[in-house]
């Protein structure tokens, strides 16, 4: 964290932005209405470790989707493997931060 705090107040990005790609038009609502949910999310107890993250709820996704302009089966069809790599990661993030 402390390195992209430096980097912004050098005014350079970080090479993870510079390398993030651009998302086809059609995406960038289903983009940012993944991450807004994703702020959402469950989390569950880790037994002796830190809360888990689990998947963004359905009922979440059903209500808000059409609100965006959005039909829910191709957000789910379109985010499932997203949300799973999402989950995958904060997981190990999280498993490693334990053991520190």
């Amino acid at each position: 964290m402390d390195q992209l705090l430096e980097k912004a107040e050098e005014g350079s990005d970080p090479a993870a932005l510079l390398a993030k790609p651009e998302l086809p038009p059609h995406l960038e609502l289903v983009s940012d209405l993944f991450w807004i949910l994703s702020g959402q999310r469950p989390f569950v107890a880790g037994g002796m470790g830190p809360p888990m993250p689990r998947p963004i709820l359905i009922a979440d996704i059903w209500m808000t989707a059409p609100e965006w302009g959005i039909e829910p089966a191709y957000f789910l069809r379109v985010t499932a493997a997203a949300d799973q790599l999402y989950m995958e990661t904060i997981n190990r993030q999280m498993g490693k931060t334990q053991k520190a």
